[in-house]
């Protein structure tokens, strides 16, 4: 089935003035955020996208024996194939950043596109490989903003200056981070942007759902996810958004580069796996029965543990895993009596709702509506999760 790059190998050749820029387009540009720029990128002039491949280490990516390359290195590639395209060689690449502090549990990184065509399209890096990475994510249970969403806010705030109209977009947490920069974005600044994308990417907090700046915003947001969506359904509040068919099963449908396309746009499901809306309504359930102070408590305990072993990576921590998860064990053994009872009993209502909702969906009962709403076949989105035509 075809996908992103066969996308590329069809339209590649027609530029963005004579053939519009479409959300795969998008997907694109927020894809190649995943990549390490080199340090000429991080000026203002910077560099012409045909012009960067001999700057960067060669790709490594190796198909996998199930035919998919391995997500970060095929991010790396699709970087080569777009430089030598038509339709991309001459986008301008600069003010690149990159940020990642586990002290100040920030993972953080952006680059700024200037189109041929006038517009400036603020690319956002989801999350890598990094342990602060995901704690930085589970972090957005309980704090608003977390650090890279402020440095996003920051970036978006610089990039509006020049005063062009603005795309941003990104997957995963880089979509998060686009859609709070540009909700959180002052007149007339804000006013600049065109289109927010936002790929398989976690929800926002309450606070930013109910402020004027979303609401400005929210017509101009298009967020995508996938059937079987579990990075894109976390979180409390989401965008309108479309059901992308993909051709792996289960969490693999993260990796955008399974999503399915049929000309300049997605192939669309009818709707979300159910085995990832049981999931969903297990997640959404168990976080209302948790206070702000339980969910920092618990993501924090847990992550101090993952430190314990001083990984810096997941590859780091699943390299040695029995030696790992001893240190770990013996961690959690010296925690406090509260703490230990704190983590129980979290894990043990999750359980519990899982096991409730699973009973509900196989007894037929329905689930109780979820806080956000979805788009299929260009429907119109419903508060229930019902998509009229």
């Amino acid at each position: 089935m075809p996908n992103l790059d066969d996308y590329l190998l069809w339209r590649g050749d027609l530029p963005l003035d004579v053939a519009p820029f479409t959300e795969l387009d998008a997907l694109a540009l927020s894809l190649i955020s995943y990549v390490d720029f080199p340090p000429e990128t991080a000026l203002g002039e910077g560099v012409v996208l045909k012009d960067l491949p001999p700057m960067l280490e060669p790709s490594t990516a190796k198909v996998k024996k199930n035919g998919h390359k391995p997500f970060f290195g095929h991010c790396r590639m699709l970087l080569d194939d777009m430089a030598v395209l038509p339709r991309y060689g001459d986008i301008r690449v600069h003010h690149y950043v990159s940020i990642r502090s586990a002290e100040y549990d920030i993972q953080f990184s952006a680059i700024t596109l200037d189109l041929p065509t006038g517009e400036r399209f603020v690319s956002c890096r989801g999350t890598d490989y990094s342990i602060v990475g995901w704690r930085e994510n589970f972090t957005m249970a309980f704090e608003s903003p977390v650090p890279s969403q402020a440095a996003a806010l920051q970036y978006l705030e610089e990039a509006a200056k020049a005063g062009l109209p603005l795309m941003v977009g990104g997957h995963s947490k880089g979509g998060n981070l686009a859609s709070y920069a540009a909700a959180h974005l002052a007149l007339p600044e804000q006013d600049l942007i065109q289109a927010v994308y936002s790929f398989d990417s976690p929800g926002l907090d309450d606070a930013t759902f109910a402020s004027d700046g979303y609401a400005r915003i929210r017509p101009r947001i298009k967020a995508y996810i996938p059937q079987y969506a579990i990075v894109g359904l976390l979180l409390a509040h989401h965008e309108d958004y479309q059901v992308v068919q993909s051709d792996v099963m289960g969490v693999l449908q993260h990796d955008a580069f399974t999503w399915q396309v049929e000309g300049p746009a997605f192939l669309l499901a009818e709707g979300v796996d159910p085995a990832a809306q049981l999931f969903d309504h297990t997640l959404h359930a168990w976080l209302t029965t948790c206070s702000p102070e339980q969910r920092a408590l618990f993501v924090n305990t847990l992550f101090d543990l993952l430190e314990t072993t001083h990984a810096d990576t997941l590859t780091d921590l699943l390299q040695g895993t029995g030696a790992k998860l001893l240190t770990m064990l013996e961690a959690a053994f010296k925690l406090d009596r509260d703490t230990k009872k704190m983590l129980v009993q979290v894990v043990g209502r999750f359980v519990t709702i899982g096991a409730g909702k699973l009973f509900e969906s196989l007894t037929g009962r329905n689930l109780p509506q979820a806080t956000h709403t979805h788009l299929t076949d260009g429907g119109t989105a419903h508060a229930d999760g019902n998509a009229s035509k």
